[in-house]
């Protein structure tokens, strides 16, 4: 994301958005699809991700994003 080669320009959530909370942590889980520019070139990609939020005495931290793009269907 640093080097700016991929440009993130839409995403779209589907609607198996989960929330899971442990403590002071929420754990999100939910596909969707990013309407990117990667290289020049515009893609449209489905992916499934995680992100992690914690509670800390000075408000709520995004922890963590992880990413995994979906196949397409055959």
């Amino acid at each position: 994301m640093r080097s700016g080669r991929t440009k993130y320009n839409k995403m779209t959530p589907n609607s198996d958005l989960k929330t899971r909370t442990y403590g002071c942590l929420a754990i999100i889980t939910v596909t969707a699809v990013y309407e990117v520019t990667s290289s020049g070139q515009d893609r449209t990609v489905p992916l499934r991700f995680t992100a992690i939020w914690a509670k800390r005495p000075s408000g709520i931290e995004f922890v963590s994003w992880q990413s995994t793009g979906i196949p397409p269907k055959q």
